[in-house]
């Protein structure tokens, strides 16, 4: 019972402090704080320690449980049409609650409750009362089930985007002071925090998985240099290519694996790279591996802009490099058809006027040497004459051969008596301050060879040794027998092994390098001055022997001289006689039948008729084809043989005779030119098994095959 005397009148005992209750209330806010303190302290090492999102978020639920709510589960925003909120994590009193609910973040009913707002607005969203919250309606009958009697849903945002949203829910209403949402929002910070750093972990961890997917799979071998050319890391293709583990090639330099060198090569891409800052490429050949490698380097660099690591990719170039180099050398064999091609209707433009001179030069030379006594000086120029009108006409061939636009005559000949028959030319190629040796076999060397083709090669090669020994020298000729076996058979491409002649043509001259080997046999290539040479020597004597199924090789050096060896098959000697067989007088070919001459040519045409004549022939003559076949009309019963041009202006050979057989089919005939024969069959003028003698022609040989065809 109170008294009077314990009565304050003056109130003043109601303001004055209660130290006790103000001690309590301090212990209180201490102690929130430190439970705020650890609870923080623990999230933060949850987002350290997590693996995943899924375990950030269930820790995370754990604290909230710990802390004394009745549940807690954490939602991820999801982008899909929907719009729905996806619980991955969940801790507390939740059986089936958490499985059951079906939350959005739009702004729909089921988008109108705690989770959808915050998320969708980015606050906090609080339900003091679910009982009586209508945004609560669509989950409030499960939620009341389970004993929540209130709820607060923190947005988890890192960076102005919203990932989702960390649900806690009290057992009574109104649970969540400003203290406990305060708490609760930096614990969903930290956890938002959290997930971005994950996600990106994430993120990185797959990029890098990629990164090494693509860098162990790729074809390319792919190298990591740092800023010194170390090798940091290698992927699969480079360990194969260069053929060392990974951990082999660690540490040490490129271009040593690459090219076995301690110093970088020439054109290396990284020294032109450092010099730019920027990307560099570069075809280099690979010492240690063989081929060729496009090699690129692509720079990196660190955060101030210096050069810290280096992308080191090398592609196998070396089957592009050997297509691009049989390119160019079927374009360069291409172009070279092309300029034989030219030299081909050159030298057949220029052998039709040259061999109609040269017909009428041999033909009057032996009809001057037929007349002059034997032992007559003036033989002697005669036949001189006569051979190097030969000559002239063999070098036309020649030509005409390698450009193969004159067909070879091959015959059985003995290689040593072809040499034997043209030393005494050979001494006056060469000068007299060159000696001439010959070392010939005793044996017979019998070849199936056209002569005159062969007497070319001798020629040239001698030629080219003159021009190697200016100062003078030795020029040795050699004839043997080898046996080739099948591998070098097969290494000097020749048709068959077994035994074969062999001809070797050796000087002590000046000798040639490795650049001047590799083309020698090359047509217009020369290493003499301008003038002094065609380029086409050593061609023509490849060509001849490679047509006659043989081998030709030289071998040189500077200094050293040169030694050309020719391989040609052996074949049955010729047969006794024949080789030797002493020419008939023009006597033996005589005749007295009637023969029309159809030659365009004034001076050939001239020529044949005195020829003829002298055989005793009667002859009648024309200019061109329309007189020869309106004097064939006229007298075709007097006329035994059409000796006929086959290129003339207007009507040509041909198409006279096809004219003159409507009148007499059984007529003889001949056919003459100074055209190449392929030029002839080319253009469809002649066909095959048709008498054809090439200009240009010795009266000899015209009056036999004359005598053979009036005899048939």
């Amino acid at each position: 019972m109170t008294t009077e005397c314990d009565q304050d009148p003056s109130g003043l005992s109601a303001s004055l402090p209660d130290p006790a209750g103000e001690l309590a209330a301090l212990r209180r806010q201490l102690g929130r704080a430190e439970l705020a303190r650890r609870t923080l302290r623990a999230c933060q090492e949850a987002v350290r320690q997590a693996r995943d999102e899924i375990s950030l978020l269930t820790a995370v639920c754990r604290l909230a449980v710990g802390h004394g709510y009745r549940l807690a589960w954490a939602g991820l925003r999801q982008e899909d049409p929907e719009h729905r909120v996806r619980p991955v994590a969940s801790a507390g009193f939740t059986p089936g609650y958490v499985d059951s609910l079906s939350i959005t973040w739009d702004d729909t009913a089921l988008g109108q409750g705690p989770t959808g707002t915050a998320i969708r607005t980015d606050r906090p969203t609080i339900c003091r009362d679910i009982a009586t919250d209508p945004t609560f309606a669509p989950w409030r009958q499960a939620a009341l089930d389970h004993g929540y009697g209130s709820s607060i849903a923190l947005p988890l945002r890192h960076q102005g985007q919203v990932l989702g949203a960390l649900n806690v829910y009290a057992a009574v209403p109104d649970a969540f002071d400003s203290f406990e949402v305060s708490l609760l929002e930096d614990l969903a910070d930290l956890v938002a925090l959290g997930l971005a750093a994950l996600r990106q972990k994430e993120v990185t961890r797959r990029a890098q998985e990629d990164w090494r997917t693509v860098f162990e799979t790729t074809g390319h071998p792919i190298l990591i240099l740092d800023r010194h050319q170390r090798i940091l890391a290698a992927n699969r293709a480079a360990q194969e290519t260069l053929g060392f583990a990974e951990a082999a090639m660690l540490g040490q330099r490129c271009h040593h694996l690459f090219h076995g060198s301690n110093e970088p090569p020439a054109g290396c891409p990284f020294l032109a790279m450092t010099r730019t800052d920027g990307f560099a490429s570069a075809e280099l050949a690979i010492e240690t591996r063989g081929g060729f490698h496009l090699i690129s380097c692509t720079p990196l660099f660190d955060h101030q802009g210096q050069l810290d690591r280096v992308i080191h990719i090398s592609t196998d170039i070396s089957e592009r490099k050997r297509a691009e180099e049989e390119r160019q050398r079927l374009q360069a064999q291409l172009y070279q058809s092309q300029k034989m091609e030219s030299i081909g209707q050159l030298a057949g433009g220029v052998a039709h006027d040259f061999n109609n001179l040269l017909t009428a030069i041999i033909g009057y030379g032996e009809l001057s040497l037929e007349r002059l006594p034997a032992g007559d000086p003036q033989r002697a120029d005669l036949e001189e004459i006569l051979a190097a009108a030969g000559r002239a006409a063999q070098l036309t061939r020649s030509l005409l051969a390698f450009s193969r636009k004159q067909e070879l005559h091959p015959q059985p000949v003995d290689l040593g008596e072809l040499v034997r028959r043209l030393e005494k030319f050979l001494v006056r190629i060469i000068g007299e301050d060159i000696r001439l040796a010959t070392r010939l076999t005793l044996e017979p060397l019998p070849i199936l060879a056209d002569p005159t083709q062969m007497d070319q090669v001798l020629l040239n090669l001698a030629a080219n040794a003159r021009d190697a020994m200016p100062r003078g020298g030795q020029l040795t000729i050699t004839t043997g027998v080898v046996l080739v076996d099948p591998p070098e058979a097969a290494r000097q491409d020749l048709p068959q092994a077994g035994p074969h002649a062999l001809l070797s043509v050796t000087d002590n001259g000046a000798g040639m390098d490795a650049a001047t080997r590799a083309r020698i046999f090359e047509p217009f290539f020369t290493t003499k001055g301008k003038d002094q040479g065609t380029g086409l020597g050593l061609a023509i004597v490849y060509g001849i022997v490679r047509q006659h199924q043989g081998a030709i090789e030289v071998a040189s050096e500077p200094g050293a001289g040169t030694s050309f060896r020719i391989l040609l098959p052996l074949g049955q000697p010729a047969p006794a006689g024949k080789a030797i067989a002493k020419p008939a007088p023009l006597a033996a070919y005589a005749g007295g039948e009637t023969i029309l001459v159809v030659e365009d040519d004034a001076a050939v045409r001239k020529l044949t008729r005195r020829v003829l004549e002298e055989g005793g022939y009667r002859v009648l003559e024309a200019a061109d084809g329309s007189a020869g076949l309106a004097c064939f009309q006229a007298r075709h019963q007097d006329i035994d043989l059409l000796l006929l041009d086959v290129v003339m202006p207007g009507m040509n050979g041909w198409e006279m005779l096809a004219e003159a057989k409507a009148i007499d089919p059984q007529v003889r005939f001949l056919f003459t030119s100074g055209y190449p024969a392929d030029h002839i069959h080319d253009r469809g003028i002649l066909g095959d098994g048709v008498s054809f003698l090439p200009k240009p022609v010795s009266p000899m040989d015209l009056l036999r095959r004359i005598r053979q065809l009036l005899d048939s």
